[in-house]
């Protein structure tokens, strides 16, 4: 289902980045090419948190909530911090756990003229509660790190992307996610378009699919994936993204888009969250894999879904 609705004005979005939350984004980390593992809409998310946070942070081992050698290694942020930032509910940390650990398996991979790069997203997670992980009270902390090619890119990029918590927490497909990414990269760009590349390299661009994996035929992406994301930036991001399909004889061969600021007068205070524990483990309860019933949820109304559920 596309959907239709316009964007909404509220107040001015001119009050700047203490409610955007902007980070820096290096263009290498933007449009990844997944070869092992499979990045969907929630570990989308909290990984762009973990960026945000880190380079906000600066010092690994600041706010640790406990004394060890280890501790210093990590970025130390409180979880319902990083689950207010990445729309999630954070009385699930079971869901927490199996997405932190879907992104440590995560294997990605570049390439240059001189260098080719194979490493895990990112190296190691805990989480800490100085009174005790299964007491009643205290806070928990979540703790992560990152590989060294990694935490470069994330510490230091060279030339990047400046993007929002705030608007990632508003889409709700991962493929909405990574289009937007890839299309704010080059919303400043004198074009105003992005690179054109085969339609199947955007395919696995924007599902976090790995390359090995066996693709749909083009119509079907189109329908499934391609529509439902454009239409979702469109309605609630700060830009307008437009698809440009090229032939090959009859038969499409490669995409770009062209991507436009948005007439956005508009900037919400807060996010809701769109990943329920509990809706969650409903559905899993009536057979679904979780990442499917992650995927109902968030693109499912919520009235309509607990309806059905009920």
């Amino acid at each position: 289902m596309i959907m239709t609705a316009k964007k909404k004005a509220v107040k001015s979005a001119a009050s700047g980045s203490t409610e955007l939350k902007e980070f820096r984004k290096t263009n290498e980390a933007i449009g990844l090419r997944v070869s092992e593992g499979r990045l969907s809409l929630l570990s989308r998310k909290i990984f762009n948190v973990m960026v945000y946070h880190a380079q906000r942070i600066r010092n690994k081992g600041e706010n640790a909530p406990i004394e060890s050698e280890a501790a210093k290694n990590y970025y130390w942020i409180p979880l319902a911090e990083l689950a207010r930032d990445a729309a999630y509910d954070s009385r699930d940390t079971e869901l927490f756990k199996e997405q932190v650990q879907e992104l440590q398996n995560i294997r990605i991979f570049s390439e240059d003229a001189i260098q080719w790069t194979s490493e895990r997203l990112v190296s190691s997670v805990k989480l800490v509660n100085p009174r005790g992980l299964k007491k009643q009270g205290g806070m928990l902390w979540f703790g992560f790190a990152f590989p060294p090619e990694v935490e470069s890119m994330v510490m230091a990029p060279g030339s990047y992307t400046k993007l929002s918590v705030y608007y990632q927490a508003l889409l709700r497909s991962g493929a909405s996610l990574a289009l937007y990414e890839i299309c704010r990269r080059y919303a400043t760009n004198p074009s105003k378009l992005t690179n054109r590349a085969e339609w199947s390299w955007w395919y696995g661009a924007l599902t976090g699919n790995p390359v090995s994996d066996s693709i749909p035929e083009y119509k079907y992406f189109k329908r499934d994936v391609l529509k439902y994301a454009i239409s979702e930036i469109n309605m609630v991001t700060d830009i307008n993204v437009e698809l440009i399909e090229h032939k090959q004889g009859r038969r499409i061969g490669s995409l770009q888009f062209r991507v436009m600021p948005a007439q956005q007068e508009s900037l919400a205070l807060s996010a809701p969250p769109i990943i329920d524990g509990e809706l969650v483990q409903r559905m899993v309860t009536l057979g679904l894999s979780q990442e499917d019933a992650c995927n109902v949820l968030a693109t499912t109304e919520d009235g309509k879904l607990r309806a059905t559920l009920d």
